[in-house]
């Protein structure tokens, strides 16, 4: 897969997501401590803007509905539904953040 640069580690808010556009993709990128997640800007639900939402325990919580997903596995947390959003692999060298899409 290739891998994407998405910007500096310390220019990253923790626990506060911020919206990536990159190669006509948008991504919800969420710092933890020296971590980062990156997942599918729009929750499947309603379309709401991931980016927008809120960071705890693990997960972002969509601010139209309160949808709550995991950020490791895309899985939604609440209410309980079978269903994900997508999840992209990061790495992070040399300070730099790089997203894996496929």
């Amino acid at each position: 897969m290739p891998r994407l640069a998405a910007g500096r580690l310390d220019a990253l808010p923790v626990d506060r997501p911020v919206l990536l556009v990159v190669d006509g993709r948008r991504i919800a990128l969420v710092r933890r401590g020296d971590t980062v997640h990156a997942l599918a800007e729009n929750c499947p639900h309603a379309g709401g803007p991931l980016s927008e939402g809120t960071v705890a325990d693990g997960a972002v919580t969509c601010p139209y509905h309160g949808w709550v997903w995991d950020l490791t596995t895309g899985a939604c947390r609440a209410p309980a539904r079978d269903a994900r959003v997508p999840v992209y692999p990061v790495v992070v060298e040399g300070g730099e953040v790089l997203i894996e899409l496929p």
